[in-house]
């Protein structure tokens, strides 16, 4: 390595783990946010809440790495310019591309990095805090209902609480929806509903069937016991099993296609890791020639339209993501289309400031 790309490597790293650090306490404190209500009104030992937090900080650095190679980038060039240290550099014959070779470089170690997490390390520890989860839940079932929020019990049951009571591991006022093959769903009101092994059990409850003709039948029970899935057993929000799952049993799910959904979700899930890797090199490479075309180094303007970027970036991502889980766009491009459109941003502006 020449001593330009150390020079130039030293001045990306303060920035880059300092963004990298950063984003990981944002990400993980906004988790601790989404569970502080569990963990303070609903009685979760504090113990598991943290321990459940530490195993989501290799997710948080998948998500925070990419940017971070792009700050560190960023934050480089935009201190060369600042300094102006680009036109020697241009003047001693290192050209424009030639200045991107670092940035390549960071880039690429992000890339490597956020492949190991999220093949070996990432989905390991998704699986442990979905294992903490269920271990909590099984102990107080009514962790996974929240108030005046419809829960899937099964493929043909959902659930509706008025209320939730945690002392006791009851609902209070539910409603439950059945669904009973072609027929119309039956409505099932009860005052209270306890739980009992892996069902849910629904005290004098009150019965409307309505019928295709416009009838309705009703009728008052003792009890009602539904089933559980393993799946009602986390709390609102878990991501789905193909989330913890290693990019090889990802390959196997996509191979049998037995069913055609989840062969679709599996290779969407695959290309979207291996996108997500490679937005570390394009966010580092694109940082450069913006910074440097923005401001030309007199001001932060580079580095802030970056980032501004980059969250249009991520809201197209998730956009692009939903689409592909609903068929509309096929797995490859709803994943990699965000990273072919700056890559081509980034080569125009490369080519223009050349």
């Amino acid at each position: 390595m020449k001593l330009l790309d150390r020079y130039l490597l030293r001045e990306m790293l303060p920035g880059f783990l300092g963004a990298a650090l950063t984003f990981i306490v944002l990400l993980v404190g906004h988790m601790l946010y989404m569970v502080v209500e569990v963990v303070v009104e609903r009685g979760v030992p504090l113990p598991s809440v943290m321990r459940f937090l530490a195993l989501k900080v290799p997710g948080a650095a998948v998500m925070a790495l990419p940017v971070s190679a792009l700050l560190g980038s960023a934050l480089a060039y935009n201190r060369l310019a600042t300094d102006g240290e680009i036109a020697p550099l241009r003047v001693a014959g290192a050209s424009l591309w030639r200045l991107l070779v670092p940035a390549a470089v960071l880039g690429l170690v992000a890339a490597v990095v956020v492949f190991v997490l999220n093949e070996n390390i990432a989905p390991r520890c998704e699986e442990a805090s979905r294992r903490l989860l269920v271990e909590a839940v099984s102990r107080r079932h009514t962790l996974a209902f929240m108030p005046q929020r419809f829960l899937e019990l099964s493929a043909t049951a959902f659930a509706y609480p008025e209320d939730v009571d945690d002392r006791t591991d009851r609902l209070l006022k539910v409603k439950l929806f059945l669904v009973q093959g072609t027929n119309p769903p039956v409505l099932i009101e009860a005052p209270e509903a306890v739980f009992a092994s892996s069902e849910l059990v629904a005290r004098r409850p009150r019965s409307y069937a309505p019928g295709w003709n416009g009838e309705l039948a009703w009728g008052t029970l003792s009890q009602l016991r539904v089933p559980l899935t393993a799946e009602a057993l986390y709390l609102p929000g878990e991501a789905s099993r193909l989330r913890a799952a290693s990019l090889q049993d990802l390959y196997h799910v996509w191979r049998q296609r037995a069913l055609p959904g989840e062969a679709r979700r599996a290779a969407l899930e695959i290309h979207s890791r291996l996108a997500v890797s490679a937005a570390a090199i394009v966010f580092a490479l694109f940082a450069a020639p913006l910074t440097l075309a923005v401001g030309r180094g007199r001001t932060l303007s580079g580095v802030a339209l970056s980032l501004v970027v980059v969250f249009i970036y991520y809201l197209a991502m998730l956009w692009a993501r939903l689409l592909g889980e609903r068929g509309v766009l096929p797995p490859s491009l709803s994943a990699w289309g965000e990273n072919l459109l700056l890559l081509a941003l980034t080569l125009w502006l490369t080519w223009r400031s050349r």
